[in-house]
């Protein structure tokens, strides 16, 4: 699990103090400096490799949003603020979150574990040749899944259901269909309905309306229908 490495911008010495302890609490976040100006902190951007900024948004001179505005290197953000007026603003650059000061450590936990897990899933994507596993977040923790294992992923309203070979228990994690889709390897994964997503490996049998995974079978949505027959079966198909 490669740590996440991250700086605090904040100009008020207690709030800068507060999130730099709350860091020290997480194994995963390696704090590599803290700076008081937003326009310090550049240069270093330039100079070190950082996975995360966690910035306050009014500072003197140029507020985070301004900043995060002009930066042409843009790692992930979390701001933190006393100012709710910014969250549209926020939230349109793309930020991790969005936190109100006193930020609590569960909210901030929160904040950074989804960050983490968007590293994650971004580094796996492009690296599949690296990675066979993957992290996810369930029941508090990071279970770590085998690429190869998982059979099937089904979509559940805000959650998503990963089935995996040889285990008695499905893993939940607060995800949808799409999000996982995008951060797994394409060579192995395909998306067969707005539900479902298999992993190419472990497919048995396909037909026009259903593909077999093990011994579930799963539907194939009328608009995937096309794409699934083309990566599946064309170019494959043995005939007389």
């Amino acid at each position: 699990m490669r740590p996440v490495r991250c700086i605090i911008v904040d100009d008020e010495p207690l709030a800068l103090e507060n999130v730099r302890f709350m860091i020290k609490r997480i194994p995963f976040l390696d704090l590599l400096y803290t700076f008081q100006n937003p326009l310090e902190a550049t240069g270093f951007l330039y100079d070190q490799k950082v996975d995360l900024i966690i910035s306050d948004i009014e500072m003197p001179g140029l507020n985070g949003i301004e900043w995060l505005r002009r930066l042409e290197i843009k790692p992930l953000v979390i701001f933190t603020t006393a100012h709710p007026g910014y969250a549209v603003d926020g939230f349109e650059l793309h930020a991790i979150d969005y936190l109100l000061k006193p930020v609590s450590f569960e909210r901030f936990y929160n904040a950074v574990s989804r960050a983490h897990e968007y590293l994650e899933m971004k580094y796996q994507r492009m690296h599949p040749e690296e990675e066979s596993f993957i992290f996810i977040r369930c029941k508090g923790k990071f279970e770590k899944i085998q690429l190869n294992d998982i059979l099937y992923i089904e979509g559940l309203k805000d959650y998503v259901k990963i089935v995996v070979r040889n285990s008695e228990q499905n893993i939940l994690t607060a995800m949808n269909v799409k999000t996982i889709a995008e951060k797994l390897p394409l060579n192995m994964f395909i998306r067969i309905h707005r539900s479902y997503l298999v992993n190419i490996n472990r497919i048995k049998s396909v037909d026009k309306d259903t593909l077999l995974v093990q011994d579930v079978a799963l539907p194939v949505g009328d608009s995937y229908k096309k794409q699934v027959f083309k990566m599946l079966i064309e170019g494959k198909w043995l005939r007389r």
